[in-house]
């Protein structure tokens, strides 16, 4: 019989994660705060963003949920409200008529890009002063915390019980 988790645990892992879990949900908060000058959250800055990152092609209801890690009805609820503000467009799929093709108007377009620009300003005010090596081992660690909880390793999971 194997010992409990709990006594392999560190302190410094245990505080690491208690660490983790605060500061994100400071960050989020913080962003929110900023994104509201915009009408925005940071729950609807993300889809956004995201879509201004590929604006040429557009993007599959389905592709930017996984891109979110959110479920589509989740989803579904955000963009229903970016639509109602005149910032994206659903259009049917060529390719499949079940699926939508999402787009920004110009004016969703403006607005990722001055979101994308008060959440740069968040990351420098945060990160800025930080050692290049400390945020290459940081990005490391949240790689490998990405890996272990990445969607398709537990639906994979699932599926094999």
């Amino acid at each position: 019989m194997l010992p409990p988790a709990s006594a392999f645990l560190s302190d410094l892992s245990r505080r690491f994660g208690g660490h983790f879990i605060l500061i994100t949900r400071a960050w989020r908060r913080e962003a929110d705060l900023r994104l509201a000058a915009l009408g925005l959250s940071h729950a609807t800055a993300m889809p956004l963003m995201l879509l201004h990152a590929k604006p040429a092609q557009g993007c599959r209801q389905h592709e930017l949920a996984q891109s979110l890690g959110i479920e589509q009805s989740s989803l579904v609820r955000l963009l229903d409200q970016l639509a109602a503000a005149g910032l994206l467009e659903r259009r049917g799929d060529p390719a499949d008529r079940r699926a939508k093709v999402l787009s920004l108007t110009p004016a969703g377009a403006r607005r990722a890009a001055q979101a994308e620009a008060l959440l740069d300003t968040l990351r420098y005010e945060l990160l800025g002063a930080a050692d290049p090596h400390d945020l290459e081992a940081a990005m490391r660690v949240l790689d490998h915390m990405k890996r272990i909880l990445a969607p398709e390793r537990h639906s994979a999971a699932g599926d094999a019980g």
